[in-house]
């Protein structure tokens, strides 16, 4: 399971996996946190985040590990609501308004 941490990459998207240190010790084995997505300008609206993403949770789900993230439009171009729908096509969940926290549980 620890190559479920690091940076990952493809093309010019990248994303950041790590273990959330606010969880409780116990739960920390089974959840990954998903940030810093990015993909350069240039390359937006190409697929190439959707590529990533879909890759980094077929990772989880081989693993059996629980995938969440906070959603913030930050610099991305894209209102929350978007990202928001983006990420519920990956099976991410709204688990909290604020912030806003969304989960995806491990499939298979």
């Amino acid at each position: 399971m620890d190559g479920l941490i690091g940076k990952r990459q493809r093309g010019a998207t990248s994303l950041m996996l790590s273990v959330p240190e606010s969880l409780p010790e116990h739960m920390r084995q089974h959840i990954r946190e998903v940030s810093k997505i990015e993909t350069k300008v240039s390359h937006r609206n190409k697929g190439l985040a959707s590529l990533l993403l879909d890759q980094v949770c077929d990772e989880a789900d081989s693993s059996g590990v629980m995938l969440m993230l906070t959603v913030d439009p930050y610099e991305q171009g894209r209102t929350k609501q978007e990202l928001v729908d983006w990420y519920a096509r990956f099976g991410f969940e709204k688990l909290q308004d604020e912030p806003y926290l969304m989960a995806r549980k491990p499939y298979g």
